[in-house]
């Protein structure tokens, strides 16, 4: 997959900078070696599945500025101007990165990153807000490229770090237009920490065998197969359904690494803007123990109701009382966040989390006046609504049957076991000949007519 070596390129060290505070604002600081991360979206969220733990606790940028002491030799009036538009990065939108190659003399300097043409928000070594700066050594003229990712507030250039792509077979799962594309950044390895291993993460990939290599630079030029080897064999590795993937590669040995890191499951937080509403302290808080979902073993999936007053929220979950893990809209990592609206009278709002596709569900829970009967007739036809193939759709609507007329005589138990047995088949044909979204409503709304019976 790739054309005939050439000599490695020599990375630049990594001094380290004093820091040098100019006028700013304090900011929330962000240590991202401990995968600390907050809920904000970057520009093209909805398309580009998240990959790293998610850093971006505000806003999407209008612009971003390497504010720097080479400033003056690269254009802008004079150094350490966040306003500067000759220094600003560009966005990518294929890629979700914020980058730019700048032309620049001989010489010792340091830089940061610059949000919206201010310093009121910044980023410098380590991805840290209002951080130290970061040190670029030239010994001769160069043109030098700049990144920025706002999913994790890194900030670097591809003489201060290897820029390492995890291109393969599994590109266009991600979002790039093909794959084996070593320019698709959407499989960028980032190293915030500066310890040498370059990370990216995703449960994006759907299951299935890919190959993958790390090519440096954006290009194949230079690139590690198997075993760290200079334009070595594909490395093959295997998704299970629902996995999430570390792809680790190690600049000293040049070995790419790829394992499942799917953490044990231990509590689900509904985080999000109304957490404040549901008896928390404030929003976003992955932590609060009001706003965790309980698992219910008869549906799979992690479950709770919240009253609200009425208004326009935002959502997303977070795993194990942390934001190491969390999911967004449509069950992507680190994904955008979950729209929702509360009637203007308030209501109680029934959140529904399935661990096998990471999809977040948020309704207007079914008052309890409702019939267990009416409640039936509901989901008799949401299953007709999705037009489903013939044989499906007859045997689960035969499920349902047995379930309604279980119901009109009283027997109670018996309409708990047919529908337990439609859950089944749903879930066993979720994501095949069910859409996942449909899967996950049938779901819901037959563990609402299980509740209303007392199964």
């Amino acid at each position: 997959m790739s054309p005939s070596p050439t000599p490695i390129v020599r990375i630049a060290p990594m001094p380290v900078a004093p820091r040098r505070r100019l006028a700013h604002t304090a900011a929330l600081a962000l240590l991202l070696a401990s995968a600390c991360a907050d809920p904000t979206l970057a520009p093209d969220g909805a398309l580009r599945p998240r990959s790293r733990p998610s850093g971006d606790h505000t806003p999407a940028p209008t612009t971003v500025t390497v504010a720097a002491s080479f400033q003056s030799e690269a254009g802008c009036a004079g150094d350490w101007q966040p306003t500067c538009s000759a220094t600003q990065l560009i966005y990518d939108a294929n890629d979700g990165v914020w980058q730019r190659a700048l032309g620049i003399p001989a010489g010792s300097y340091e830089y940061k990153a610059a949000l919206n043409g201010t310093w009121d928000e910044n980023y410098g070594v380590n991805a840290t807000a209002n951080g130290a700066n970061l040190s670029l050594s030239l010994a001769a003229p160069a043109t030098v490229k700049f990144y920025y990712d706002h999913a994790t507030h890194w900030i670097t250039d591809n003489r201060r770090s290897v820029i390492v792509t995890a291109a393969g077979s599994f590109q266009s799962e991600l979002g790039c237009s093909g794959d084996w594309d070593p320019t698709c950044l959407r499989s960028w390895l980032q190293d915030p920490d500066g310890d040498g291993i370059y990370t990216f993460v995703t449960s994006a990939l759907p299951a299935g065998s890919y190959e993958v290599k790390a090519a440096i630079n954006e290009g194949w030029d230079e690139n590690y197969g198997a075993s760290g080897q200079q334009n070595g064999a594909n490395i093959p590795f295997t998704v299970a359904a629902g996995a999430t993937m570390r792809f680790a590669y190690d600049a000293a040995t040049h070995v790419l690494t790829i394992t499942e890191v799917q953490p044990p499951v231990t509590t689900v937080t509904a985080v999000g803007s109304f957490q404040s509403e549901a008896g928390c302290a404030g929003d976003w808080d992955p932590t609060c123990a009001a706003t965790h979902l309980t698992y219910d073993a008869t549906s799979g999936t992690w479950r709770a109701v919240f009253t609200l007053p009425g208004g326009s929220y935002e959502a997303k979950t977070a795993i194990n009382d942390s934001w190491n893990v969390s999911y967004g809209a449509g069950g992507v990592l680190f994904g955008d966040n979950i729209p929702f609206t509360v009637p203007p009278t308030g209501a109680a709002m029934r959140f529904t989390y399935d661990p096998s596709t990471h999809v977040l569900t948020i309704a207007e829970a079914v008052p309890t006046s409702t019939t267990a009967a009416q409640q039936l007739a509901v989901l008799r036809a949401m299953v007709g609504a999705l037009a489903l193939d013939r044989g499906t759709t007859t045997s689960l609507q035969a499920k349902l049957a047995d379930a309604q007329s279980a119901i009109a005589s009283g027997a109670t138990a018996a309409a708990c076991s047919s529908l337990a047995d439609f859950m089944a088949q749903v879930r066993a044909l979720s994501g095949r000949k069910i859409p996942v979204d449909g899967a996950t409503a049938l779901l819901d709304a037959a563990t609402q007519i299980r509740a209303t019976l007392g199964c």
